[in-house]
């Protein structure tokens, strides 16, 4: 699996997985036929930014129906 640095307008397609660094929200929405990840400078969700929050709820507005999502962090007490 391969990995690349995004600064947003990206289109979304089979590939690399993209990371975003810095403190802006990722968002995934559409540009005609295609699915485009962008970023903003909104202000911080539950305390994160970037926030996966707004990540996943851009995704299930974009495909409702398609869309499963899961989140893996390691964090906690439990690591799980």
């Amino acid at each position: 699996m391969t990995g690349k640095l995004v600064g947003g307008g990206e289109l979304i397609c089979d590939g690399p997985v993209c990371l975003v660094v810095g403190e802006l929200h990722a968002r995934l929405m559409k540009r005609g036929t295609e699915s485009q990840c962008v970023f903003d400078a909104a202000p911080p969700v539950n305390h994160q930014k970037q926030s996966v929050d707004v990540l996943f709820h851009s995704l299930a507005e974009l495909a409702p129906l398609q869309t499963v999502a899961a989140l893996l962090t390691g964090m906690g007490a439990g690591r799980a």
